[in-house]
């Protein structure tokens, strides 16, 4: 969807985007929120942009994943969300929580 923010999934399209953000980037015109004297100049941007096509180059399926640790992550996720603890004490309790779960 346009509206959405991020990479495509198809690797040819992601490519055909960076580059033509890259360009924008080199001419001046890229369309962005971020001041243009914080944009990374042409050749910085080129660097980046090689390093994410490398990342995605090497992108695979997810092979597995454990549920436990999953539901550990979402259940704690709710009291973040509902305004009860702050990202940092969910993120001590998840990491605890995977911690005491792995070590059994």
């Amino acid at each position: 969807m346009p509206n959405l923010t991020g990479l495509p999934m198809n690797k040819g399209v992601a490519d055909q985007r960076l580059n033509e953000a890259l360009q924008k980037i080199k001419n001046g015109t890229l369309d962005t929120p971020t001041p243009k004297n914080m944009l990374p100049d042409g050749e910085r941007a080129k660097k980046r942009i090689e390093e994410v096509q490398k990342l995605i180059s090497e992108a695979d399926v997810r092979r597995s994943s454990d549920m436990k640790v999953l539901m550990i992550a979402m259940e704690e996720f709710k009291s973040f969300m509902s305004g009860q603890k702050s990202a940092e004490e969910v993120s001590k309790l998840i990491q605890n929580r995977v911690k005491t779960y792995l070590n059994e």
